[in-house]
């Protein structure tokens, strides 16, 4: 094996028993579509109410430091909500939704992955594609990470996380 290869060990690895899995799964990956939705609904809710106060705010024409203060919390409001929502999407993906897939993939569109610009069908063939070679050489989450220089950075923190997104963005 090569040591490239070595930093990508293909396959989830996990020290859990089966049972121990079971019961995981039992406790957290219950399939509730009223709390789906209900979580899905306040993530919009925040991100068109968001909106919405900015817009207010051009129309009351407060001071430009009032401004400025209040779209940028907004702005941050929008962009964390965005991104619960493409969890929501590979939520989605898994099937997490509901049993029934067709109500499970409507749901999904309709909620998280259209109002993202993505189709959770679409956003599936390529999940399924990184869980099936995860890790290896066609993975495509391996490949996008090495794209813009992040393929061997550790994100064991939120201020890692943060200072590598700004190295990242442009690229």
């Amino acid at each position: 094996m090569s040591a490239e290869h070595e930093k990508y060990e293909q396959g989830y690895r996990s020290s859990l028993t089966r049972e121990d899995k079971r019961l995981f799964r039992e406790k957290y990956c219950g399939k509730s579509s009223w709390l789906g939705i209900s979580f899905t609904f306040a993530n919009l809710s925040l991100i068109y109410g968001s909106i919405g106060v900015s817009y207010a705010c051009f129309q009351l024409a407060w001071s430009p430091i009032w401004m400025a203060a209040v779209m940028l919390v907004c702005l941050l409001i929008v962009t964390r909500q965005m991104r619960a929502l493409e969890n929501i999407v590979h939520f989605g993906s898994h099937n997490n939704f509901c049993h029934d897939r067709k109500l499970n993939d409507a749901m999904t569109n309709l909620l998280a992955a259209w109002p993202m610009l993505q189709d959770v069908k679409q956003y599936r063939i390529f999940h399924m594609a990184h869980h099936g070679d995860y890790g290896g050489h066609d993975d495509p989450c391996k490949l996008r990470l090495e794209r813009i220089g992040a393929h061997d950075v550790e994100l064991n923190s939120n201020r890692q996380l943060i200072l590598t997104i700004l190295k990242w963005m442009p690229a």
